[in-house]
């Protein structure tokens, strides 16, 4: 009995030796559990109050473990109906959300209204409100945040810089904002400066375009009666006629219309967005000129013709245009004939007859007269019949010597109107005043006045060469 009572004690003696190792054991195991259990929480917490997505656009696993609302603003960029799904970029993270709505989504304008899901549009911005356990869209509504510019025409778009310009403002843009065109998704590069637009954005940040009427491209043909001239592009606006000529104009219906003096033609042309037109105004022409041939015929042979101030060579028929110009003829030693030509015919013949300038001590008085006309008409300039000792005509004193025309060679001379041969040429010398006129095909007539002296002696003489005719 005593062996007995004796185990016991010490059995009893053991077990409450061991029992502060439980209970220390224990107070471990406790606190490791409140530990694992408060990190776990703060995980959760952390991944709801980010709002970002996961790289394919669902919602990560750590939001679908607590039930939670989160709210972000975004730029609509898509609508399935077929699944029932909403494309939404959100403007905090910059990542694609792709969640569910259904018949119990609000969905509202900026006024609390209520709108169907038709009502939304690509490019709109949006305040979102979605269930993290069901990524179900609890609440869509038009956005009072960002701001909104319709109607845009005047802006510009630096894509080196990504900054658009809307009037005197400046924006930037990123890659990640949304540009729509008749609700599809389009490049920010397929942008112009013509186009029509929607823009919104939040602070200095455009985050949605939206392309109300994009552009075209008109390529001008045949229109080479215009140049010089102005095209009208309906009343949008007005620009010179150029070479090569391409323009890009917003969409929509144009009377184009070019100009050029008395020349004027229209086209109407539709223009489709992305798309290059053909403006061919080969139709409109100036009407050609009517041409007659114009004989010549002129005494002496060798004077100057001018028309409409230009020099003429007549050895052959000239080609005028209908109508009047005006006409020259000179030469040394006789006097200049002006007057007008009224050309109306296929062919015409003119006659113009210098009359010689008398010469004595003094110089005499020139008369003009004579006007051209009609075909084998003659005009001709006639010196007043004046027989007083004022006026006496002198005869010319002819030497025994001989006047020398050396230079330049190849030209046809005429001494006083005569015809004296090509140069290099010599002739009878004569005492006194004269003009000597040089021509030669392709090249500028030249009369020179020379004085010959009663010295007994052969007189040579070189001119400069001659200069071609432009």
């Amino acid at each position: 009995m005593e062996d007995k009572t004796y185990g016991y004690k010490v059995q009893k003696k053991r077990i409450v030796g061991l029992f502060p190792v439980f209970l220390i054991g224990a107070f471990f195991m406790i606190l490791l559990v409140m530990a694992f259990h408060v990190t776990a929480k703060d995980s959760n917490q952390n991944g709801h109050n980010s709002g970002a997505t996961s790289g394919n656009g669902t919602v990560p696993s750590s939001e679908v473990q607590e039930e939670k609302n989160i709210e972000f603003l975004a730029v609509l960029k898509e609508i399935n109906q077929e699944n029932s799904a909403m494309t939404l970029l959100n403007t905090q993270s910059g990542q694609d959300v792709i969640l569910e709505y259904s018949g119990g989504t609000q969905i509202l304008d900026k006024y609390e209204k209520v709108l169907s899901v038709a009502q939304l549009s690509p490019g709109v911005m949006v305040d979102v409100v979605y269930n993290s356990k069901t990524l179900k869209l609890t609440k869509v509504q038009l956005t009072s945040q960002a701001w909104e510019y319709k109607g845009v025409t005047n802006w510009a778009i630096y894509n080196l810089e990504q900054r658009i310009d809307i009037v005197d403002s400046k924006y930037r843009y990123t890659d990640k904002t949304v540009v729509t065109r008749d609700g599809k998704l389009i490049e920010t590069n397929d942008l112009h400066e013509k186009d029509e637009v929607i823009i919104r954005g939040y602070d200095k940040v455009i985050w949605s375009i939206d392309v109300v009427k994009g552009h075209g491209t008109l390529i001008f043909k045949d229109y080479e009666d215009f140049m010089g001239g102005i095209v009208h592009l309906g009343n949008k606006e007005t620009l010179a006629v150029t070479e090569d000529m391409t323009v890009i104009v917003r969409e929509g219906t144009y009377d184009i219309t070019m100009e050029n003096g008395n020349l004027k033609g229209t086209k109407t042309l539709t223009v489709i967005p992305q798309e290059s037109f053909i403006v061919d105004m080969g139709e409109f022409k100036k009407p050609q000129d009517q041409m007659g041939l114009v004989d010549f015929v002129i005494s002496p042979y060798g004077a100057e013709l001018k028309i409409d101030g230009t020099e003429k060579e007549y050895e052959d028929s000239v080609e005028l245009k209908y109508g009047e110009h005006k006409i020259e003829v000179a030469l040394g030693g006789y006097t200049t004939y002006t007057g007008t030509l009224n050309l109306e015919e296929e062919e015409k013949t003119v006659n113009i007859a210098l009359a010689e300038t008398k010469k004595d001590t003094a110089d005499t008085e020139d008369n003009n007269a004579g006007d051209s006309s009609e075909s084998s008409d003659e005009t001709t300039n006639k010196d007043t019949d004046n027989t007083s000792e004022d006026n006496k005509v002198y005869e010319p004193v002819v030497s025994k010597n001989y006047i020398y025309i050396e230079e330049p060679q190849g030209a046809s001379v005429y001494f006083n109107g005569q015809f004296k041969g090509t140069s290099p040429v010599s002739f009878p010398k004569e005492v006194g005043t004269h003009y000597i006129t040089l021509i030669q095909s392709g090249y500028s007539t030249k009369t020179y006045t020379v004085e010959v002296k009663d010295d007994k002696e052969d007189v040579k003489l070189t001119f400069p060469a001659m200069v071609k005719a432009e």
